[in-house]
């Protein structure tokens, strides 16, 4: 299968202003009811800094052209301040907006946030609500979190049926290592059950986090894991379960052969399942994987080659099909020196693809959208 690029622009207007000053990472889409599209991410001096705060831009033409960057959170007046770390958004069967994102209280300049003296301070894991597009929120609530230690959003809410949303949570496990927790809202996110892990190692040796979810023909839920090894902290395949009644239970992760860290994946109206993730060995950047039977294999066709490092754009062309070694890297130290990542997919109403993404050109981190078409 072949992929057309019909464009990739910058969302983030950072890039387009040649502002250095800023960092624009960590975009979340969701569609809206009246076929538009709505992105968040964070904006800070660095991807990492105290100042962090929530934007949303939104698009009336699937990613043509983009809104001016409007307030979700800005927690750097608060007493003490909250930084953003990062945020999700879905829209909900009646045209709700439901952002979530977590937040860390007292972020010293010059503290990483993943640093022993960074991890030690208090998070919060936040929910609100806009019923007019975005124009304004609902007061910011927190989630109970309370039976886990440095819990946070690092996936964006998703809609189960006309009555449920999922809101997926990464908690730090008993064991050590990162697990998956998910709690559910019957209100439109006006409230939430209590937290219920859905995927966690018992054997503490693999961190199984920033999941990723779609929704399968038949209602079955999938869920992608960018999974590494806790002794060393070396990525290795991406992990995947299947839940068949609304992502109440979910069977053990096991293995793809899917090559990469974050992995988004997107069940097509065509009957195609495609993921996006982030691919951290030469040829550095986003790969799209394509599986043509729901999930139970992945490698039928090499990946297409679409965010590139080296050459800073979008190719659409197939990548080297080679195989996968675990990467020697400090994952938790790494985080901060990534130039590109976390992507997500949308289908448009035309039956085109969205790809959000961050990426560094000149060295501006902003955020991206490429449309492309399979063929």
């Amino acid at each position: 299968m072949r992929v057309e690029i019909l464009s990739d622009q910058p969302v983030s207007p950072n890039y387009l202003h040649h502002n250095r000053s800023v960092a624009c990472a960590y975009p979340s889409s969701t569609t809206l009811t009246n076929r538009g599209v709505a992105c968040v991410y964070r904006q800070g001096t660095s991807k990492h800094s105290p100042d962090g705060v929530l934007l949303m831009q939104t698009s009336p033409d699937g990613g043509a052209c983009w809104s001016e960057p409007q307030v979700v959170f800005d927690g750097r007046h608060l007493n003490p301040a909250k930084t953003v770390e990062s945020g999700g958004i879905c829209s909900t069967r009646n045209g709700t907006l439901l952002a979530t994102f977590g937040v860390v209280e007292g972020l010293a300049a010059g503290v990483y946030v993943f640093s022993e003296q960074g991890m030690a301070l208090r998070r919060e894991t936040c929910v609100t609500r806009s019923e007019d597009g975005g124009a304004s929120w609902a007061g910011t609530r927190c989630l109970d979190v309370t039976a886990f230690r440095n819990a946070g959003i690092t996936a964006k809410p998703f809609v189960v049926s006309n009555t449920q949303i999922c809101v997926p949570v990464e908690v730090q496990t008993d064991r050590g290592p990162m697990g998956t927790a998910l709690t559910f809202s019957q209100d439109d996110g006006r409230s939430f059950e209590s937290l219920a892990v859905c995927a966690a190692d018992p054997t503490g040796r693999l961190n199984l986090c920033d999941a990723r979810f779609t929704t399968l023909r038949n209602g079955h839920i999938l869920m992608l894991l960018w999974t590494f090894l806790q002794e060393n902290e070396k990525t290795i395949e991406v992990h995947q379960s299947v839940s068949s009644d609304g992502g109440r239970t979910w069977p053990t992760p096991q293995p793809t052969a899917i090559s990469g860290q974050i992995a988004a994946p997107l069940w097509l109206s065509s009957g195609v399942l495609i993921v996006a993730s982030n691919y951290r060995h030469t040829p550095e950047g986003i790969r799209l994987w394509m599986s043509f039977d729901e999930g139970r294999r992945w490698d039928s066709e090499p990946p297409i080659q679409m965010w590139d490092l080296r050459k800073s754009c979008v190719l659409g062309t197939p990548a080297p099909a080679k195989g996968f070694a675990a990467k020697d890297e400090n994952v938790w130290e790494a985080l901060d020196r990534f130039t590109f990542g976390t992507p997500d997919l949308l289908e448009l109403e035309d039956g085109s693809i969205l790809l959000t993404y961050y990426g560094t050109i000149d060295g501006i981190t902003h955020v991206r959208a490429c449309r492309f078409r399979l063929l």
